[in-house]
């Protein structure tokens, strides 16, 4: 449990951490923020709606049922668009 904790909040951390990167990156042409941005996005937002959908207030762990509803659905469509190419792919290269 508290091994899980410290992986939590060093990842949050590492998250916070990118995602200034990635502001100053937008900010400052000497570095591209958008690598920088999206990791500690994806970092800081999947603990984040865990713990929404914990929480006792109704509003937010249903908003954030559906937010997480909404990433695994486009997840399932990209993992099944990917099999559809690469059988696509596989059935033409046969021939």
């Amino acid at each position: 449990m508290i091994k899980q904790t410290i992986l939590l909040v060093l990842r949050i951390i590492l998250g916070c951490i990118l995602i200034v990167l990635g502001i100053a990156g937008l900010i400052l042409p000497i570095m591209p923020g958008w690598i920088f941005l999206i990791p500690g996005l994806v970092l800081v937002l999947q603990p984040l709606v865990s713990v929404c959908r914990e929480s006792k207030i109704p509003i937010i762990r249903e908003t954030a049922c559906r937010l997480s509803d909404k990433i695994n659905k486009s997840r399932i469509k990209q993992y099944l668009e990917s099999r559809k190419n690469k059988s696509k792919r596989e059935a033409g290269g046969g021939e």
